[in-house]
């Protein structure tokens, strides 16, 4: 178990994508493959999966764990987040909120909703995530604007400049 643990460790810690992805493929066939695996091992590699390898393949990998670790709230609530994630939103909220009366109220289950509620509503608005819906300009406070921090307090002078890019 320690070994098989050290390797997610060693994958996640990986700076290349593809090669990072590829060896999570590798590590969830082994797991599968593996019938007296234990749970646990099961549960980080979903992480793995969701972070590495992307939302279709965990859906893929959820349909095919065991159902007692398929049943398990934290994998429910990973398996609507992949859903909506592949664009399937509605079905996702209505997931979770019978997750909710089911299993009980959580904050992460309330903003798992909430985060579905935003897709939808800036998918109305034709904007995506990344857009930020009203405001455009912030302030920088180095001449240079290298600065990562747009409002971080300095002894430069401070400029409007365009958030999206700089000047």
């Amino acid at each position: 178990m320690a070994a098989f643990q050290g390797r997610i460790v060693a994958v996640r810690r990986n700076s290349d994508p593809q090669d990072c992805s590829r060896q999570a493929k590798v590590l969830r066939d082994e797991y599968l493959d593996n019938p007296t695996a234990l749970p646990g091992l099961g549960l980080e590699l979903l992480y793995l999966i969701r972070d590495c390898v992307g939302w279709p393949e965990l859906i893929d990998y959820i349909g095919r764990l065991p159902d007692s670790l398929r049943e398990l709230p934290v994998v429910r609530e990973q398996l609507y987040l992949a859903q909506s994630k592949t664009g399937d939103h509605l079905a996702a909220i209505g997931a979770l909120e019978k997750l909710i009366e089911t299993m009980g109220d959580t904050s992460e289950r309330r903003g798992l909703i909430g985060g579905r509620y935003k897709k939808l509503w800036l998918a109305s608005k034709g904007k995506t995530q990344g857009e930020t819906p009203s405001r455009t300009w912030a302030w920088c406070c180095c001449r240079c604007c290298s600065c990562p921090w747009p409002l971080r307090a300095g002894p430069h002078r401070r400029r409007r400049i365009r958030r999206a890019g700089c000047c």
